[in-house]
């Protein structure tokens, strides 16, 4: 009976540890696994608050063209080269407004043509992650 006992023990010992190397590269793989999901995850947020970003200073860019058109509208001018505009509700971005123009003739009518460019963007040093901008034109006879 011995002899039956050492394969016994031998087989044992050969098998023994099997699972150990299963476990870690299961292990691995889903720390890979989790890893590339937060990778994602980061990546779909960052991208969500840009776009957040980009449409504010849209807006911002548009109520500066359309604060420079009204100022020509009814003013008939438009203030300085550029403007800067203060608003409560353009917290964290800068615009800046540029308005110029030019007088024609037109069989004995003078016209004036003002070309305005506001630029609004994000605070913040260019190239960074959070960092926005945008610039918007128009075009005015009056």
């Amino acid at each position: 009976m011995k002899p039956v006992v050492t394969s016994l023990s031998s087989a044992r010992k050969r098998c023994s540890g099997f699972a150990m190397p299963t476990a870690i590269f299961l292990v691995v793989i889903l720390a890979g696994l989790g890893s590339f999901m937060m990778n994602f995850s980061t990546n779909a947020n960052i991208t969500s608050m840009q776009d957040v970003q980009g449409t504010r200073v849209y807006w911002a860019a548009r109520s500066g063209v359309q604060w420079a058109v009204s100022s020509i509208l009814y003013a008939g001018n438009c203030t300085g080269s550029p403007t800067s505009l203060s608003d409560p509700t353009l917290t964290g971005f800068a615009l800046n407004i540029n308005c110029t123009s030019d007088a024609h003739d037109e069989n004995g009518v003078t016209r004036t043509i003002w070309h305005v460019t506001a630029k609004a963007n994000s605070t913040g040093a260019a190239g960074s992650l959070g960092y926005v901008e945008r610039q918007l034109s128009a075009t005015v006879e009056r």
